[in-house]
């Protein structure tokens, strides 16, 4: 499914640091705790390596990032050589996790196969931390529980087709001036773009004499030409062929019947000024009028007086003409959406390409901000209650939102402009309730 990896953590379950899985699997009954493979060794071995756990963590990280077993074997005897002196952590890394199951989290065992980036042996604890989230607590009742599954089923649902969307019609500006994307831009995941291109930072360096021979991970992991054969691209002057990238890339959609694995999509021109040309005059005339105008009909919701959702300059709107003049030209258009309570969030859902029912995808995507950022808000905000007043605020999934549940966008408009990493303007009829939000984590933009 598109850019949708499965980036989970390496976990195991385990019981005095011993992997249950393995060891103790007929005991279901026993306690057990999740941990990743950071945590227990972070655990175990920082109080025994005091000022050196640091030093000490990047060589481990080293040694489980090695991508052959070689480099591996190498790495390890550097470490041995290195802390000699800590013979207690030595022992403890390789007797409990690399002599048993380093075939499991070590690249240069893992990464001989295509994974995509999940090598995962607990799957199931990322979906569980996000059901947990949705369900709030665990006192529901049956009815109440399968609700809410369901809704967040529909919002996942959402994200993946959100990003289909993307994929297919949001070119990045990098691609677009780049003629060895020519074949593939728009046709394959933004993810997989990304991948490419850290591929052709390298390609200066490359030799295309290797492209076929090699047997660089990320052909294997991931699919999708290396370096070396970017290289090839670039020296005789060929765009990447699309056969070349996996059909696990090449599929951007949701039905079966949608997706098909030949390349490039047909061009269907010929075939519909075909039928156009069959049809009588006033019958093909009221088919171009459907297609290339844009329909004035009112939905019957929302603010009155306005029209259907997206509409293109000129604009001639009461609203926007309350705005400062110079302003208004610079509003390509605008959305009209339901007044259900969810208003705030289904324009800003329709703003970003969600599409005004992702309204519940963008309450996620906000406490999901705020709690995996909860250390920044809390400085940000004077009122060590506002962030819990906003999380309140945001876990409201019905269909009809009370007041308490409406957008604040003073508060929230910062959250937005971080998760999306946009620039949001907030405007009202009075110059004290206009205001620009900025991304917290996001650096300036450098001068040109």
């Amino acid at each position: 499914m598109d850019n949708y990896l499965g980036s989970f953590s390496d976990s195991w379950s385990f019981e005095n640091d011993v992997p249950i899985g393995e060891s103790i699997s007929n005991n279901s009954h026993d306690y057990t705790a999740e941990f990743t493979t950071d945590q227990c060794v972070m655990k175990k071995c920082a109080p025994m390596l005091g000022l050196e756990w640091k030093r000490f963590y990047a060589s481990w990280h080293s040694l489980i990032n090695s991508s052959t077993q070689w480099s591996y074997q190498q790495k390890w005897e550097v470490m041995h050589e290195e802390y000699r002196r800590f013979d207690g952590v030595l022992k403890y890394l390789e007797e409990t996790w690399l002599h048993h199951y380093k075939e499991r989290f070590v690249s240069a065992w893992v990464d001989t196969c295509m994974h995509l980036g999940s090598n995962s042996s607990q799957r199931a604890e990322s979906a569980h931390a996000r059901l947990k989230l949705y369900l709030g607590d665990t006192m529901s009742s049956l009815q109440t529980s399968f609700e809410k599954i369901h809704k967040m089923l529909i919002v996942q649902l959402g994200d993946i087709k959100k990003s289909f969307e993307r994929s297919i019609n949001i070119p990045r500006h990098k691609h677009l001036h780049d003629d060895i994307f020519s074949q593939v831009r728009c046709q394959i995941s933004l993810e997989a773009m990304k991948l490419i291109s850290s591929q052709l930072q390298c390609v200066e360096e490359a030799s295309h004499q290797l492209a076929g021979k090699c047997n660089c991970s990320i052909k294997i992991v991931y699919a999708l030409p290396c370096e070396h054969d970017l290289a090839h691209y670039r020296y005789f002057s060929i765009p990447i062929p699309l056969q070349s990238i996996d059909a696990h890339w090449r599929r951007l959609s949701m039905h079966v019947h949608e997706f098909k694995d030949e390349g490039v999509r047909p061009n269907r021109t010929s075939h519909v000024v075909e039928i156009l040309d069959g049809m009588d005059p006033q019958m093909r005339e009221h088919m171009i009028d459907r297609v290339t105008k844009p329909t004035s009909r009112s939905r019957g919701r929302g603010r009155h007086g306005k029209g259907l959702g997206v509409r293109s300059p000129p604009i001639h709107d009461t609203y926007i003409e309350k705005l400062p003049v110079a302003l208004q030209r610079y509003i390509s258009h605008t959305v009209d959406v339901q007044p259900d309570g969810h208003c705030g969030f289904r324009a800003i859902a329709a703003l970003i390409g969600y599409g005004e029912e992702g309204w519940a995808q963008v309450r996620f995507d906000l406490m999901e901000e705020i709690q995996q950022n909860k250390y920044l808000y809390d400085q940000l905000y004077p009122d060590r209650n506002l962030v819990a007043n906003l999380l309140f605020s945001l876990n409201w999934f019905e269909p009809w939102a009370p007041e308490m549940y409406w957008m604040d966008s003073m508060p929230l408009g910062i959250v937005i402009a971080s998760r999306y990493n946009l620039v949001l303007h907030t405007f009202g009829e009075h110059v004290g309730s206009c205001f620009t939000h900025l991304p917290l984590r996001t650096p300036p933009i450098p001068n040109q």
